[in-house]
């Protein structure tokens, strides 16, 4: 879905760098970005995630972190709140 282009403020920065802390692979995200000349805004499972390639891939598109202007974690992945039984 294309949506209108925006300017994070310092909070929204700030904010969104709380998400970003708070994500881990299997979450369901809701994020908007940059893509080409268009904002872009997708919901899909984090499949990937290098905050040192700037990175994250949801399903199967590539996005990158520095063109993100909102980001909300719709569903925890519940892979780490579960313990695999010992046999």
């Amino acid at each position: 879905m294309i949506v209108p282009p925006r300017v994070l403020s310092e909070d929204e920065r700030e904010q969104l760098d709380v998400t970003l802390a708070q994500v881990r692979v299997g979450d369901v995200l809701r994020v908007v970005f940059q893509s080409e000349d268009v904002f872009v805004e997708v919901t899909g499972m984090v499949s990937r995630f290098c905050l040192e390639e700037r990175r994250i891939d949801i399903v199967k598109r590539k996005i990158d972190l520095l063109k993100v202007v909102e980001m909300e974690i719709v569903e925890k992945s519940r892979i780490e709140n579960e313990t695999e039984p010992i046999l």
